[in-house]
């Protein structure tokens, strides 16, 4: 009965490493910890992932803003990046993105056309219809 009781503990403390190692950053927690270098096709700018769900990119004299959201499917472990404008007619345009792990500590982001709205594939900014990659931000 006590090597039962030594057996039960030491599975109990197992299970309980387990379980903490997997409590990890999640992905968006990630990304509103620091600055990243958001390279489009054309151009790097500064990129902040703020915790009320916008993002603000662009440089020193210029920034941008813009709503998003990371998620991921029922049942499926791929990542997606949902970034949302609003156009000069009010129309929201949204861009949506698979989120891969960069060697280089960053992340990668393809568009997924077939999520992305009308909108989105017919605006004329073809940085955003192209792969991203955010690296962190050296300052």
């Amino acid at each position: 009965m006590k090597k039962f009781k030594y057996v039960l503990a030491l599975v109990a403390i197992l299970f309980v490493g387990i379980s903490l190692t997997a409590c990890g950053k999640s992905t968006t927690e990630k990304l509103q910890s620091q600055k990243w270098d958001f390279t489009t096709k054309t151009d790097t700018m500064t990129a902040k992932f703020k915790k009320n769900g916008t993002l603000i990119v662009g440089t020193q004299l210029l920034t941008a803003s813009y709503d998003y959201k990371v998620y991921s499917p029922k049942n499926s472990k791929q990542e997606y990046l949902m970034i949302k404008d609003k156009s000069d007619s009010n129309r929201i345009i949204k861009y949506v993105y698979t989120i891969s792990d960069d060697k280089n500590n960053g992340y990668v982001l393809k568009p997924v056309q077939k999520k992305m709205n009308l909108w989105a594939k017919i605006d004329g900014t073809d940085n955003m219809k192209s792969t991203l990659k955010l690296s962190p931000k050296s300052e």
